[in-house]
């Protein structure tokens, strides 16, 4: 079973009704998008996500 197959189910179970995946470095990158403005909470939490995956070095 994929990650995100796991991941959809463990939401299900929680009641979640829609479970999206999106791709962090993509949003936080974006020149064109208002998150960091809108919700930096939300922003900062996607770039601690996004950097604790790239390899170091």
């Amino acid at each position: 079973m994929s990650k995100q197959n796991a991941l959809k189910d463990i939401a299900e179970n929680m009641g979640l009704v829609e479970v999206i995946f999106l791709n962090a470095n993509r949003i936080i990158r974006d020149p064109l998008s208002r998150l960091k403005q809108d919700d930096f909470r939300f922003w900062l939490e996607l770039h601690w996500i996004a950097a604790r995956d790239r390899p170091l070095g």
